[in-house]
């Protein structure tokens, strides 16, 4: 309120002072964990990107919370809105509801375009957790070759025959693309950086300091 430093600058030292150290340790910890503890991809690269993918996500959603409680004064209000948010970028991902355009009508080649699919593939790109979920996806099924058994009732296998399948196939399912893991993180770091630029704008004049 004294004109001391400005929105901008107050926003940039608690991103980086506090917002973005008090998440690199747990999701450090946290991918370790996922690598070896679960069993996903351990080769150095996939680690990489699985670390990144999670590390945009969590500032990306501090980022959106934080921006509705500064246009939101009602406390209650930003809780609700915070929460609709949410449930649509889960919704939008990729999970729960896939490209359904093409899955609909039998197609399977990877390919998007086309007015079926269009409404789909634009609210996709209004979640964040979209270019995410497409990141993980890709990370630990791309070139993977598993085979497929029948079990019974029990866990215990019907027969020797198996079925080889591989990650590719399941991604061309959800129409999932492995050439867009780098636009998939270019779309996580111009969600963040436009989400920063939003923030230190209502910091600057929407704001207002009460003593």
């Amino acid at each position: 309120s004294s004109g001391c430093y400005n929105g901008a600058a107050y926003l940039l030292a608690k991103f980086f002072c506090e917002i973005l150290p008090l998440r690199l340790a747990p999701l450090t910890a946290g991918t370790f964990i996922l690598v070896f503890g679960i069993g996903l991809q351990d080769d150095p690269e996939r680690v990489k990107n699985l670390f990144f993918a999670l590390l945009f996500v969590s500032l990306i959603s501090v980022m959106v919370f934080l921006v509705i409680g500064m246009l939101i004064r009602s406390n209650g209000s930003a809780n609700f809105v915070a929460v609709i948010v949410a449930l649509f970028s889960l919704l939008m991902s990729g999970f729960l509801l896939i490209d359904f355009g093409s899955f609909a009508s039998g197609e399977s080649t990877g390919q998007t375009g086309g007015t079926d699919n269009f409404l789909p593939t634009l609210l996709g790109y209004l979640s964040f957790l979209r270019p995410a979920f497409e990141i993980l996806m890709v990370n630990e099924l791309s070139g993977l070759i598993f085979q497929v058994t029948l079990v019974s009732e029990n866990g215990a296998p019907v027969s020797d025959a198996s079925i080889p399948a591989s990650g590719d196939l399941v991604l061309a399912q959800l129409n999932l693309q492995p050439d867009d893991l780098s636009k998939d993180f270019l779309i996580l770091i111009v969600w963040l950086v436009l989400l920063l630029a939003l923030a230190a704008t209502l910091l600057s004049f929407v704001v207002r300091e009460k003593r």
